[in-house]
């Protein structure tokens, strides 16, 4: 037969008790959770100072690193440019309507709640439905050959659409301006893209290329 010493009991209650704890402490923060989802859901005062509270500490956590924000807007349109010493000029819509000059050289990017369309090359049709590409891509490495180390950039499903134009010049310097502090990394037309698609074939873009999406396929476009 089996005993258990008098400090193996202890420590077995002790154990049973905390255990006991952390189960109460979890049922308790379900439960705020749902009141909060509950009251954020149905109070839109609420939900609106709740966002706007949430979208300032990101920006102002995004300027103390000198990165980019997008606007606190659901819906909204922008046109960006490099000008002298690859500086990224962005400018935003808050219109159902564009209005920037794709011959200029812009990159137009249209947002909404659902999905990203961006092109650089042709006007952006928003009233067709867009549709998915089964293209992703699993892996975006900049790279540069005055950088040590390379820096891996992300690309939401969002911008996966039929017919959107990724991965050219503009795109990647907003993509490191968004994602990365100013002054850690290097931009010029000397940078290599190493792309792993969702295929898993491995593949180089260079600053005079982009990428345009199919539906299960895509162009690399000089």
């Amino acid at each position: 037969m089996f005993y258990m010493s008098e400090l193996e009991t202890n420590e077995f209650e002790i154990n049973e008790c905390g255990l006991s704890f952390l189960f109460w402490i979890s049922l308790v923060i379900n439960r705020l959770s749902d009141c909060w989802l509950s009251i954020y859901s149905n109070n839109a005062y609420i939900s609106t100072s709740a966002d706007n509270i949430s979208y300032f500490t990101t920006w102002s956590c995004n300027s103390l690193q000198r990165k980019r924000t997008a606007p606190n807007e659901t819906i909204w349109g922008s046109g960006c440019k490099i000008i002298n010493n690859n500086e990224l000029i962005e400018e935003f819509v808050y219109e159902y309507t564009i209005g920037i000059p794709v011959h200029l050289g812009y990159f137009l990017v249209y947002h909404h709640p659902n999905y990203v369309l961006c092109s650089g090359s042709t006007i952006i049709e928003r009233n067709e439905v867009p549709v998915y590409s089964e293209i992703r891509f699993l892996s975006i490495e900049y790279t540069h050959p005055e950088m040590r180390e390379s820096i891996q950039l992300v690309l939401e499903k969002e911008w996966c659409i039929v017919g959107n134009e990724l991965l050219g010049r503009i795109h990647i310097l907003r993509m490191l301006e968004y994602q990365l502090s100013e002054g850690s990394y290097i931009f010029d037309d000397r940078y290599v893209l190493k792309i792993i698609d969702s295929n898993i074939n491995v593949f180089d873009i260079n600053s005079s290329q982009y990428i345009r999406l199919g539906s299960d396929n895509y162009e690399i476009i000089e």
